[in-house]
């Protein structure tokens, strides 16, 4: 079973990933914002981080960044879920280090075909 950790802010969004991650027999580890994401990526070192770009405290962008820019973190697959559909958002996803860039609504599949 592997980890997955969502970085999401709303509570209703972060649990349907959840579900559709333990259908998958993957564990999924959940943080409202930013700051508690970086902390459990540290903690944890999970497979996957499935990270919203619009979170309360810092952006889904600056996360990444940082992810990147650790030892521990840097290889971790970054997946970007978002509502921001624009291609500067998803040109800008890329270059802070994201492995995919997934917009929302989606379902199971377009998740996993990340």
């Amino acid at each position: 079973m592997g980890t997955a950790l969502i970085v999401e802010d709303h509570p209703d969004q972060a649990e349907m990933v959840a579900r559709m991650l333990r259908l998958r027999d993957y564990e999924p580890i959940i943080a409202e914002n930013g700051e508690k994401g970086l902390e459990l990526a540290r903690k944890y070192a999970p497979d996957v981080v499935l990270l919203d770009l619009m979170l309360p405290d810092i952006n889904g962008f600056d996360v990444c960044r940082r992810l990147r820019s650790e030892r521990a973190t840097m290889l971790t697959p970054v997946v970007m879920l978002t509502a921001l559909n624009d291609a500067t958002s998803r040109v800008h996803g890329f270059r802070v280090g994201a492995n995919a860039y997934v917009t929302k609504p989606y379902g199971m599949e377009q998740l996993f075909d990340a």
